[in-house]
């Protein structure tokens, strides 16, 4: 009896789908943390800057403080998650290879979304990892 492999017989031929930034963000300002309001508006930027495609957005609010968000994008998503009491943020930023020339291209929009980000939370110090799915 053979045992059953992690990937399908049926997988379609793409060996890789998209470029996946996960990062995490400490000693950023409080106040840039702690509203749904403010932190929507900040990603908006970053989304125009990076040269990506809103579809929908969605943010909620915690008490006392804290958000949790996502921007749905033609690319795919960047997601966060915010901590104020510890001045930390989760991000996560996922671009999809779309066309002859994706891979190259959702590279550099998901380091143009992360520059952004960085540019606009001002975390002190920061983790971040790149997986190519």
């Amino acid at each position: 009896m053979t045992e059953p492999s992690s990937v399908p017989a049926s997988r379609p031929a793409i060996q890789s789908m998209g470029v996946h930034v996960l990062a995490n963000f400490f000693a950023c300002p409080e106040p840039l943390l702690t509203q749904k309001e403010r932190v929507a508006e900040l990603l908006a930027e970053v989304v125009r800057e990076a040269g990506l495609r809103p579809l929908k957005q969605e943010f909620h609010q915690f008490q006392p403080t804290g958000v949790t968000g996502f921007v749905l994008l033609a690319e795919s998503h960047l997601s966060v998650h915010t901590w104020p009491e510890h001045r930390s943020m989760a991000v996560d930023i996922f671009c999809c290879f779309l066309g002859s020339d994706g891979r190259q291209q959702a590279m550099d929009k998901a380091e143009r979304a992360f520059q952004a980000l960085t540019e606009r939370f001002a975390p002190r110090e920061f983790s971040k990892q790149v997986v190519m799915r």
